[in-house]
């Protein structure tokens, strides 16, 4: 029997664990969750930050983060959605529909010979102006309807009494308007409703004075529906300047409908 040396190999190193490690909600993932519902494009930011500290310690990804993902990227695209949808209603906001007021007389039509008749062609729509005594429908920021019709233009007025009287260098001028509820209810002043254009390329706004005939009128609208009142929006301009042009801004001047009156005598 040989007696021959024993040899100690070393173990074989050990085969490192297959897969990837358990995923762990860091604070990148938690604040993914959070912020989505919030900022989202945070919370989009945030997890993929996770996701990308998982991959580099070879963890699966964080169930919070996944779901702040989903969640940010869902109210991104809904956030998105609703500008748009607010931007398209407010780039078609309601505008004022012109009715010509009825010719004091008209003559009958005379037929065109059937071999002169030129081709019919669609016109453009007109403009919202009117004339005096044209009406237009105007409606306020809730949804009211009423028309406004320019009655008359006083050019120059005279002051209610010895109290009404402009400055120096300047006249009245006065717009005499009626207007009608269609639908709804308004609570509303002519005086802040009401501008007047003048030759001049000013734009005048009302004063408070009253003018002769219209002292006692009120131009505080306060109507229901089918109601109407009729009265003088008074303004201030320089001796010289003649009114050219009114316009009717309902909710004081700032709602989206307007009509328009060329008044140039």
């Amino acid at each position: 029997m040989s007696n021959h040396p024993t040899i100690d190999y070393p173990a074989p190193p050990a085969v490192p664990p297959q897969g990837k490690l358990p995923s762990q909600h860091d604070g990148f993932a938690i604040a993914s969750l959070v912020t989505a519902f919030f900022l989202p494009i945070l919370g989009i930011i945030f997890g993929h930050l996770s996701n990308h500290r998982a991959k580099l310690a070879h963890r699966a990804k964080s169930g919070l983060a996944v779901a702040g993902l989903v969640l940010g990227y869902l109210f991104t695209v809904i956030s998105v959605l609703v500008i748009i949808i607010v931007a398209a209603a407010a780039s078609s906001g309601p505008s004022a529909n012109m009715t010509p007021a009825p010719p004091a007389s008209s003559a009958p039509a005379v037929p065109s010979s059937p071999a002169t008749q030129a081709p019919v062609t669609e016109a453009p729509p007109a403009p919202a102006t009117g004339h005096i005594g044209d009406t237009a429908t105007v409606t306020d920021s809730s949804g009211d309807q009423y028309s406004v019709t320019i009655k008359q233009i006083i050019d120059p007025a005279q002051g209610a009494d010895q109290f009404s009287t402009p400055d120096n260098g300047k006249h009245f001028v006065g717009v005499v308007y009626q207007v009608k509820l269609i639908s709804g209810k308004i609570d509303d002043s002519a005086d802040n409703c009401a501008t007047l254009m003048g030759s001049d390329g000013h734009a005048y706004d009302s004063d408070l004075s009253s003018i002769a005939g219209y002292s006692g009128t009120s131009n505080l609208l306060k109507l229901n529906t089918g109601e109407s009142q009729t009265g003088a929006v008074v303004f201030q301009v320089p001796n010289g300047v003649k009114a050219t042009t009114v316009k009717w801004t309902p909710d004081s001047g700032m709602a989206d409908s307007t009509a328009t009156w060329n008044v140039a005598g």
